[in-house]
């Protein structure tokens, strides 16, 4: 099923300041704003949507403005390429091109604003791992060291 975007390309254009008429960049502005309201909705854990994939009401405004964030650097950069020129006295080497992070990604300030409406999950698992060694006791339910068995518990 595809979830309705958190932004429409309208939204988008007046965000970018520049209108979106024709058909193929209207296009590619849905799919974008698709694209950056699932990446919200990921970084959230919550879907925001009812069963038939429509927006729930009464939405925090943190989705919208990161999704249309996120969906203009990406349609206006799709390679997310930022240029810069070195001067070594008075020549100039013509510059290049690096690339921070290429496709739909997620800045801190944009994290931190989603951090208040993120769906807060139980840390138990997240944040760490751990292993239960077992073994099997002798018939009278202690271990050949002479210690418990972390499954007996009281005597029981």
């Amino acid at each position: 099923m595809t979830l309705q975007p958190f932004a429409t390309v309208d939204e988008l254009a007046e965000w970018l300041g520049e209108p979106i008429d024709e058909e193929p960049d209207q296009r590619r502005a849905t799919r974008v704003l698709r694209a950056a309201s699932n990446l919200v909705r990921s970084y959230t854990r919550q879907q925001w949507a009812d069963e038939h994939g429509k927006l729930c009401e009464g939405l925090p405004e943190a989705l919208a403005d990161v999704t249309l964030s996120c969906a203009a650097r990406y349609y206006v950069n799709p390679n997310a390429e930022t240029q810069w020129t070195s001067q070594i006295d008075d020549a100039m080497d013509g510059g290049g091109r690096k690339v921070e992070s290429s496709g739909i990604y997620l800045t801190e300030s944009e994290q931190r604003m989603l951090d208040t409406v993120r769906e807060q999950v139980s840390g138990v698992v997240a944040k760490s791992v751990a292993s239960i060694a077992t073994t099997r006791g002798d018939a009278d339910g202690y271990t050949r060291d002479g210690g418990v068995p972390w499954f007996v518990v009281n005597g029981l």
